[in-house]
């Protein structure tokens, strides 16, 4: 409930495959932002990175369902790298590909949700700090005869050792827009607004990444330019270095410079 509203949230489960430890958390929608965040959130909860990641084959991530050869989108490829991991998605159909979710799934269904579904909340916060109390306890749970032990117990003891380090820094969560086309302006579109990059690159494809605040243009890996991000509609950001010198030229011909130079032949001439 947000200011007096009713809002669905929607549930984020993860779970490790031999101990079972699992990771829940709310988040408003679906799309992009949140399924990276959530990732982001897990790596953080585990304290490190599974050598491998399986996710459904939902679009957000998964641009093409294969077994053998999927199609990772350019965002989700991007938090997967940051991570130095692997991504194999289940296929369509196929819960087999990923039975440790399914259970963590349905525990998730019996300990998490059973127990929040008489409870009203007026943020998301809220609400993970709720869900948060509840993994906790879910995980410290004793297993059932003959396992000895808790999730968390467990993990500890078999899986934190063998997960590789967390990075330096956490990702950062951004949006991929791909093949750009840099235009005789020496200016690419990206969200109806434009921003430069060297006039050198012109006519060519590059890859631009954004962030709430900046937008990164890339060719062949390498950045070629860096923006803060402007919303709106027909807005520009142009860097006098991206341009040609004739233009670099025309430009600095501001009507301040044009009275210093002035000035420069004498007083009645700035006059």
């Amino acid at each position: 409930m947000v200011d007096g509203s009713v809002r669905q949230a929607q549930l984020f489960v993860a779970c490790l495959p031999c101990t079972g430890l699992i990771y829940a958390e709310a988040s408003w929608t679906q799309k992009q932002e949140d399924w990276l965040a959530a990732h982001v959130c897990l790596f953080g909860f585990l304290g490190g990175v599974p050598a491998k990641v399986i996710p459904d084959n939902l679009k957000t991530g998964i641009t093409h369902a294969s077994y053998y050869d999927p199609l990772v989108n350019a965002s989700y490829a991007a938090l997967i790298k940051h991570y130095d991991t692997a991504v194999l998605p289940a296929r369509p159909g196929k819960p087999k590909d990923k039975p440790s979710v399914e259970n963590g799934v349905l525990q998730a269904y019996r300990w998490i949700l059973a127990c929040l579904r008489n409870r009203q909340f007026f943020s998301l916060s809220e609400l993970n700090q709720a869900i948060q109390v509840l993994v906790a306890e879910l995980n410290h749970k004793p297993l059932s005869p003959p396992r000895e032990g808790s999730r968390r117990s467990l993990f500890e003891a078999i899986e934190r050792p063998a997960l590789r380090p967390l990075p330096k820094e956490p990702y950062v969560i951004g949006e991929w827009k791909i093949e750009r086309t840099v235009h005789k302006d020496y200016h690419i579109a990206v969200d109806r607004n434009f921003y430069s990059v060297h006039y050198s690159v012109v006519g060519r494809k590059v890859d631009a990444f954004l962030t709430p605040t900046l937008v990164e243009v890339f060719h062949r890996g390498e950045r070629l330019a860096c923006h803060p991000r402007v919303f709106g509609v027909n807005r520009w950001q142009t860097l006098d270095q991206h341009m040609p010198p004739a233009h670099a030229a025309v430009a600095r011909r501001t009507p301040d410079w044009l009275r210093a130079e002035a000035a420069k032949v004498g007083l009645a001439t700035a006059a």
